[in-house]
């Protein structure tokens, strides 16, 4: 078998395994998005379903379970905990709205530029086509400026409130592990039941 057609065997099954509803280990990043150029994040811990795609898009979320938890079988620990559940769509909101600045962002400037190149006349030298896209930018740096800047620190805001949930959630998990390392298994097996 040629080199190419390995390459081409093996590209296939990276394209198969690459799907969204199967279940992964791995966070995985996904292609460039042709308009904000930002490559979106596949988290493996958030559930693809419909509901939590609404939570993440921002609606309100219940402090409160909507079945009973005593009805499931307490054979693994409980996969997450209110703050590693916060922490998680935390992070997911955090990127939509990164994503949603830059997609709104690229897509008025590039509005911008066909509008400055379409008010020019068809046989426009090259130089004044720079020019005149050189104007815009500048035009469009200082008109962004207080939004830019808005942006930026309601960016840095959700960054940190990000890292500190993840350092509640990585402190939880250390307190939970340091707590059976001292419990007896009698009472573990106890509080199962």
């Amino acid at each position: 078998m040629f080199p190419v057609q390995k390459l081409a065997q093996r590209a296939q099954l990276h394209a198969r395994t690459l799907h969204t509803t199967r279940p992964t280990a791995r966070d995985l990043v996904g292609p460039l998005h042709p308009i904000t150029n930002l490559r979106p994040i596949l988290y493996s811990d958030i559930p693809a379903s419909p509901a939590s795609r609404a939570l993440t898009a921002g609606a309100s979320t219940s402090k409160t379970h909507p079945y009973s938890l005593s009805e499931f079988s307490h054979d693994e620990p409980a996969r997450h905990t209110d703050i590693e559940l916060q922490w998680r769509l935390h992070r997911v909101q955090t990127e939509l709205f990164h994503h949603d600045f830059w997609l709104d962002s690229n897509t008025r400037f590039a509005a911008g530029t066909e509008t400055v190149l379409s008010c020019l006349p068809a046989k426009a030298s090259v130089a004044d086509r720079e020019a005149a896209l050189s104007e815009f930018y500048k035009q469009w740096v200082t008109q962004e400026k207080d939004r830019m800047h808005m942006y930026t620190t309601a960016w840095r805001r959700r960054n940190f409130a990000g890292v500190m949930l993840g350092a509640r959630v990585e402190w939880s998990r250390f307190a939970g592990r340091c707590r059976n390392a001292v419990t007896p298994d009698w009472i573990r097996s106890r509080r199962r039941k």
